[in-house]
């Protein structure tokens, strides 16, 4: 952890750190388009069932990590956070090069981050290829796939999330984290991905872990949960917690994505539907 001899060193490091690496187009903090923001309050937050608003804190930084079943998850939080200046981290091929996907994101602020299919085996990957509708999106997975059979990474890209997001957390934003990754289309009728867990993948704890080691602080970890029950969207909130809190065997990730899956109904639990301390 970075240990500053006083209070005004901390705040010059801390700024220098945004002078090199706050994104593009987000150099002051701003909230979604109040537009945007009630366009999705009106369509997607009024008619969810939401709990535990109270444990939203008054103001930024913290992370907000959520699972991603397609029930609408990204509409939800943007207008549940929409008096926070809020970033939802996607995918960085396939929707950050997109030219339509790409406006869509730079109007609500979001930042990209490389792929990743390394958790699946070579056959998984060659079965997800085929269930995957051929078009753009089949492309962009084969794209993922190909280069991690050449053994690469973008490593740089990866850099560059991080560094932007604790840039980002520094001044008091909060990030909209997905740890599931991408959908592995293995859902019922042809639907992209099926209502339960993944086994969640470590990225917001790097961050989180690099926020510290700038600030000295630790970042807030809020895990929500979001699922359908008949038709009506449901989402739970869960409290707020740091990385340092977990005294259990669990891994940093494990331990938050249980917490997700704690306020999912049983059979939507997934990967995490068994695990015990």
């Amino acid at each position: 952890m970075e240990k500053f001899e006083n209070p005004a060193e901390r705040v010059e490091k801390i700024s220098a750190f945004q002078e090199k690496y706050l994104p593009e187009g987000m150099r002051t903090q701003k909230k979604v388009n109040l537009v945007i923001a009630a366009g999705m309050e009106l369509l997607y937050a009024r008619r969810a069932n939401i709990e535990g608003v109270e444990n939203l804190p008054e103001s930024g930084p913290f992370i907000v990590v959520a699972n991603h079943f397609n029930v609408k998850e990204t509409e939800i939080l943007l207008a549940t956070l929409k008096n926070y200046d809020a970033h939802l981290v996607t995918a960085k091929k396939i929707h950050g090069e997109h030219p339509i996907t790409k406006l869509k994101l730079k109007a609500v602020r979001g930042i990209t981050v490389p792929e990743s299919l390394a958790h699946l085996s070579s056959e998984e990957k060659e079965e997800l290829l085929e269930r995957i509708p051929s078009g753009r999106i089949k492309e962009k997975y084969q794209a993922v796939v190909d280069q991690e059979a050449a053994g690469e990474t973008d490593r740089t890209g990866l850099i560059e999330f991080v560094r932007s997001s604790v840039a980002l957390l520094s001044r008091g934003d909060v990030l909209i984290i997905y740890p599931e990754g991408l959908w592995l289309f293995d859902g019922e009728h042809g639907e992209p991905r099926g209502q339960n867990l993944y086994q969640g993948l470590d990225g917001f704890s790097t961050v989180a872990e690099q926020y510290k080691k700038l600030t000295g602080e630790d970042v807030p970890i809020i895990p929500i949960s979001v699922f359908r029950e008949n038709t009506q969207s449901e989402v739970r909130i869960g409290n707020p917690s740091f990385i340092a809190d977990n005294d259990t065997e669990l891994s940093t990730t494990d331990w938050y994505m249980q917490q997700i899956a704690d306020r999912l109904p049983e059979d939507q639990r997934g990967h995490y539907g068994n695990n015990e301390e």
